[in-house]
């Protein structure tokens, strides 16, 4: 999620999408971390993943508690087809929701959402040695600071 949300510029506190559609670190109720303003813009992405993870894993406890029926998905999950029909049949409560296995998954091998043209900058995309450097100073920041 980090490195999708970095490609296209949608950048937590710092650019108008970013701020349109993402929580920050200065929103209430959110993983709150020191200086983010210093942050790098994909150590604020990553910091975003991380804030929505830490949400689904709240949500997961609580709700099931209050009587209410939860589906664990990864995001991974959203494209593999036996994924689809088990998401199918969470929601609809049918045990064969009645969709054509071949033409589920012919949809979910074609990018339904290509990125080509959504960031308004050229970004040079981080290795993944550079992002895991990132990746575990914002740990550091946020393990300094736990949320329950």
């Amino acid at each position: 999620m980090a490195a999708s949300l970095y490609s296209i510029d949608c950048i937590p506190e710092r650019t108008c999408s970013g701020r349109l559609v993402l929580l920050g670190p200065s929103d209430p109720g959110v993983w709150k971390i020191l200086a983010y303003e210093t942050l790098s813009d994909y150590q604020l992405c990553y910091w975003y993943a991380r804030e929505i993870e830490r949400r689904q894993a709240h949500c997961a406890r609580v709700l099931p508690k209050q009587g209410c029926a939860c589906l664990n998905l990864s995001l991974a999950d959203l494209t593999d087809a036996s994924r689809f029909i088990d998401v199918a049949r969470f929601l609809t409560g049918k045990s064969e929701p009645g969709f054509d296995q071949l033409e589920i998954k012919a949809v979910l091998q074609s990018n339904q959402n290509p990125k080509s043209g959504l960031a308004s900058t050229s970004r040079t995309q981080l290795g993944a040695a550079e992002r895991a450097d990132e990746e575990t100073f914002v740990d550091q920041l946020m393990a300094q600071h736990p949320v329950n």
